[in-house]
């Protein structure tokens, strides 16, 4: 079931594993429909300590293979067939996934993404 008021779309970045030993992070999915927010003051009652460190709440359609350890390289506005950059992340930034979880399940199932926004080398512009 699609995103319900899906507002983003993202990119993000898979770390690859090869003999143990984590390699450079490779494009891994594009353009997925997002709903983005802030994380509500109720989650943070039965979430894990790393998820309360979260910025973000992005909201995904069940079964996308996001997931602990992704990186979000790009969100842009839902607005095709041009997709606008969102304005609450520089060009030095992404989000990280700290905690990922299924909602229950139901007509509005959806996976949640809590994320951290993570500042790169240099200065954010």
């Amino acid at each position: 079931m699609p995103v319900v008021l899906s507002n983003v779309v993202v990119w993000t970045l898979r770390p690859s594993l090869s003999q143990g030993i984590t390699g450079q992070a490779t494009p891994w999915l594009s353009a997925i429909a997002a709903h983005a927010g802030p994380v509500p003051q109720t989650d943070f009652i039965v979430l894990p300590k790393s998820a309360l460190e979260s910025n973000y709440l992005l909201k995904v359609e069940i079964g996308t293979d996001i997931k602990f350890g992704d990186t979000i390289s790009k969100v842009a506005l839902n607005n095709p067939p041009v997709y606008t950059v969102w304005d609450q992340l520089t060009s030095n930034e992404v989000l990280f996934v700290l905690f990922d979880r299924d909602s229950s399940a139901g007509p509005l199932q959806h996976r949640r993404l809590y994320c951290k926004r993570v500042t790169g080398g240099g200065p954010s512009i």
